[in-house]
């Protein structure tokens, strides 16, 4: 059977890079994209690139649950099963606090809530596959996280790097918490891994003017990498045979690496997979 990989963010950098490698493996790809045009123009040119036509696409904006369960929807009525879902879309929120139509602090509606929601709502599809795998791309910033798990959404006091770091946290517990819900479930044929990918400077905090500008050339020594070394752990997780193996991990440079030790406990897992639950409405696990 034909391998299928999910990937969303994939119109642009890392995601667009691992798009084009796994398409060379012969997979069924489908891309998620923001924008119809640019998500159908990256349909093309991986078809060009690659001579792979099993190219599909979605199309829909992560900041807003409705076009989650949308994609979710669409993906159910195409495929009866997944066996990568790589939660690859996130955003850096611009210097000021900005909400979605939903009501969501833009930042953990995208690189928080979207993934969550994502994998329940395809989980089904998930445990359908011989061996499925979750791959959520998180970020070594994670280490500057500061967050307060009274006001998640940072709603009384908001700063744009915490904000990104505190939902690259999250992502990791809700990574740990998944893993140790499937292993209490018996679930043996899904595991779950984060990981951080290194930034790719050419993409990275593009849509953000010049605050963004600043921040690369501030964070370009330390992170930024090549597209192709950007996407080299996530296509790790997402072929090798050792990212089939672990679950519940944290991986960089396709290496197992220690989470910042600060906020990783028990409790405040279960807290962000609650909140999760709560928010969106949905439950799985």
């Amino acid at each position: 059977m034909k391998k299928i990989f999910l990937i969303t963010g994939a119109t642009a950098g890392i995601g667009k890079i691992t798009a084009i490698h796994l398409a060379k493996t012969g997979a069924t790809v489908v891309i998620h994209g923001r924008n119809a045009a640019k998500t159908i123009q990256t349909q093309q040119e991986i078809i060009h690139l690659t001579g792979n036509t099993a190219i599909d696409t979605l199309t829909g904006d992560l900041s807003l649950m409705t076009d989650v369960k949308k994609i979710a929807h669409t993906f159910r009525n195409r495929y009866n099963h997944l066996d990568v879902l790589i939660n690859n879309a996130g955003i850096l929120a611009a210097t000021r606090r900005e909400t979605t139509a939903e009501g969501y602090e833009n930042t953990f509606a995208v690189n928080v809530l979207a993934p969550y929601l994502l994998t329940a709502l395809l989980f089904d599809q998930l445990q359908h596959s011989h061996k499925a795998r979750v791959i959520n791309v998180s970020s070594a910033m994670h280490s500057l996280a500061r967050p307060d798990f009274n006001d998640l959404q940072a709603t009384r006091s908001f700063h744009a790097i915490r904000a990104y770091s505190n939902s690259k946290l999250f992502l990791i517990l809700l990574t740990e918490e998944m893993a140790g819900r499937m292993a209490d479930s018996g679930i043996k044929n899904v595991v779950v891994n984060s990981l951080h990918p290194g930034a790719v400077a050419t993409t990275f905090g593009k849509d953000n003017s010049t605050f963004s500008n600043r921040l690369t050339n501030l964070l370009k020594p330390l992170f930024f990498l090549s597209p192709e070394k950007g996407a080299a752990t996530t296509i790790f997780l997402a072929t090798s045979r050792e990212g089939e193996q672990y679950s519940g991990q944290y991986f960089v440079k396709s290496k197992l690496a220690k989470v910042a030790p600060r906020h990783n406990t028990a409790k405040n897992r279960e807290k962000i997979w609650t909140a999760c639950e709560t928010i969106t409405g949905t439950t799985f696990l």
